[in-house]
């Protein structure tokens, strides 16, 4: 491997540890939303946390795919497109909603937990 090709792959690896550091807090804005999104009454309030949710595994679903998760983006893609559903059919979520939030965050903790040896 050449000099070049080293420092391409280092820098390459280093922003997907980058990436993989911006995957927790997106998690925890998914969480949050999600949270709120099962206790509230107020239909604007649901429909807010379902964007952001939506918002937030878009996010996740193309930044993942391009850094080679493809685990992680898969799950991100599947909760992105239930909660675009929710919103242009303006329904509740379900129990399958939920377990797509924790689908998407168990692949979050899973991408960024190094594998023990």
């Amino acid at each position: 491997m050449s000099d070049n090709q080293a420092a391409f792959v280092a820098q390459l690896y280093q922003l997907q540890m980058d990436f993989l550091a911006s995957c927790c807090p997106r998690g925890r804005v998914i969480e949050s939303a999600h949270a709120v999104a099962l206790e509230v009454t107020d239909p604007k309030l649901l429909r807010a946390s379902l964007q952001v949710i939506h918002d937030e595994a878009h996010k996740l679903a193309g930044a993942s795919g391009c850094f080679g998760f493809s685990q992680l983006s898969v799950a991100a893609y599947e909760l992105e497109q239930g909660c675009h559903t929710l919103l242009v059919k303006e329904t509740v979520p379900a129990a399958e909603d939920s377990e797509r939030v924790q689908t998407l965050l168990r692949r979050i903790q899973d991408a960024v937990t190094p594998p023990l040896d």
